[in-house]
């Protein structure tokens, strides 16, 4: 499977809870567009540009980590998904070969992963 290429097609249905998703993936966006107004800010106190700098980069990383967790889909809390993607692989033989991969997620310990390949 590593041998080809591969394009591929996502898909993504969300059970109840798409407007969360959508209010967490607008907020994450809204994270990371402040992250990097906070990292073009000059230090203002010239005397210690290093603190300054030091307390840009804790606020930045902060806000960065932030993103990460809004924007994590199978965060804890997060609603159910299922996820489809289609794909295609074409092999150094030039044969290719398509697939589905599927996710089906409830929780952590609730989920179902599959990779079908047509002729495989």
């Amino acid at each position: 499977m590593g041998d080809g290429k591969a394009s591929q097609m996502i898909k993504v249905t969300t059970l109840p809870g798409a407007a969360a998703m959508n209010l967490r993936a607008t907020l994450a966006l809204s994270v990371v567009v402040l992250s990097v107004i906070c990292f073009a800010q000059e230090p203002k106190n010239a005397e210690q540009p290093g603190r300054v700098r030091s307390e840009i980069q804790t606020r930045a990383e902060a806000l960065f980590d932030r993103a990460r967790l809004l924007s994590d889909i199978r965060a804890e809390k997060s609603p159910p998904f299922r996820l489809q993607a289609t794909f295609s692989l074409t092999r150094k033989n030039l044969q290719t070969s398509h697939g589905t991969y599927t996710q089906i997620w409830i929780s952590d310990s609730q989920f179902r992963r599959e990779t079908v390949i047509n002729d495989m």
